[in-house]
């Protein structure tokens, strides 16, 4: 994943051949209807997100293979041919084959599809889980536009509030102030900015 940055969320897999479909989510995630996730208030680059099955049998596993693991396309619809769509693809296997990770750029506001892949066989063959996503685009960016404005702000703020509080200043003094106001403008935006992608 590099230096992306991301919001991670664990989904549990409940696994239940009794019933239709054999699969619940447990999640911190909203979901519309059943196991139909909103992906929403992401981070800049979207989510990371840890499916962990749960299989009260211990026979099936995600298998060792992530492109077979996932299937996932840009429509609303269940894929049935392997591949992955660029904005929701399969980085690793881990937890004894348990989890699987899986990146959501969420850069699109739009429903997609996906099918989680499982195995009893170690990848002979695969069950299909066919849940489906929404995406609401909501990546907390960092704007330029509002960097700036916080930054001038800021500064303005810092040169009024020296002005007022002595109004002898030197400009050497206003402008230290206006200077302070422009790195606490962009302090205070960072922090709002940072508490906003917390993980929820």
């Amino acid at each position: 994943m590099g230096n992306l940055k991301t919001k991670d969320v664990n989904v549990t897999v409940h696994l239940d051949l009794n019933h239709s479909p054999p699969f619940t989510f447990e999640t911190s995630l909203p979901m519309s209807g059943k196991n139909h996730l909103k992906f929403s208030k992401g981070k800049a680059d979207g989510f990371l997100i840890n499916y962990t099955l749960d299989d009260p049998g211990n026979t099936y596993t995600f298998g060792s293979d992530p492109n077979q693991a996932l299937w996932s396309t840009s429509e609303a619809v269940c894929p049935t041919n392997p591949g992955q769509w660029d904005q929701f693809t399969a980085q690793e296997i881990n937890n004894g084959e348990m989890t699987l990770v899986v990146h959501n750029a969420n850069k699109n506001k739009q429903e997609f599809g996906y099918t989680l892949r499982i195995t009893s066989d170690g990848g002979a063959t695969y069950m299909d889980l066919d849940p489906i996503g929404t995406n609401d685009n909501s990546n907390l960016k960092t704007s330029f536009g509002v960097v700036t404005a916080a930054t001038i702000g800021g500064a303005a703020i810092g040169y009024l509030v020296t002005q007022v509080a002595m109004p002898a200043a030197t400009s050497m003094a206003a402008l230290t102030g206006a200077v302070v106001g422009a790195v606490l403008g962009l302090g205070l935006y960072s922090v709002l900015q940072g508490s906003r992608g917390q993980p929820a």
